[in-house]
């Protein structure tokens, strides 16, 4: 009996070991639950989070993409500006160039303008008419070149008031043009 009752001590001993064991077992069952639970919890946010960075990170590409093609077509605007900037400085340069052009036929028609006023007047009246009587008398042939430059002054002259009646301004600004 006392082997049984040593022996119903043992088996109650290891049965409390076993109960603390197993008590340890499920408090630690209870601890990685809990831990689980969390790590689940933070993975779940962790996934929440991906997705979100998922997300802004496609509306970041979207943007990015759309800012690219804005820089194209800026980089386009700038190029074409910068051609029609240098057209338009070549229109300038042009521009001068007729200015400078017009200017010089301006005063070569002023030029003509006093020629023919001057041998109008020299036609209407003749200096000197005398003078090309005496040389009738000495150098003929003289004489008869100076009336042939005469006459010549005379058609010029005629010539000249012809054309500028022909010439109104609208041909003339149609000629510039």
């Amino acid at each position: 009996m006392n082997n049984l009752n040593k022996m119903m001590g043992d088996i109650e001993e290891k049965k409390r070991n076993m109960d603390k064991y197993i008590h340890q077992l499920l408090n630690e069952r209870n601890i990685l639950g809990g831990k689980l639970m969390r790590s689940e919890k933070v993975l779940a946010l962790t996934n929440d989070k991906a997705r979100i960075y998922e997300v802004t990170l496609n509306k970041g590409k979207i943007w990015y993409n759309r800012k690219l093609k804005e820089l194209q077509l800026l980089k386009l605007e700038v190029k074409h500006l910068r051609q029609e900037k240098s057209l338009m400085k070549k229109s300038m340069d042009n521009t001068a160039n007729i200015r400078s052009e017009i200017f010089y036929l301006q005063r070569d028609l002023c030029r003509e303008k006093v020629k023919c006023r001057i041998l109008e007047e020299e036609l209407q009246n003749p200096l000197n008419v005398h003078r090309w009587r005496k040389l009738e008398a000495t150098d003929p042939d003289r004489y008869e070149l100076i009336q042939k430059v005469s006459l010549l002054q005379k058609r010029i002259v005629t010539q000249n008031q012809k054309h500028y009646q022909n010439d109104s301004p609208s041909s003339v600004s149609r000629q510039r043009n």
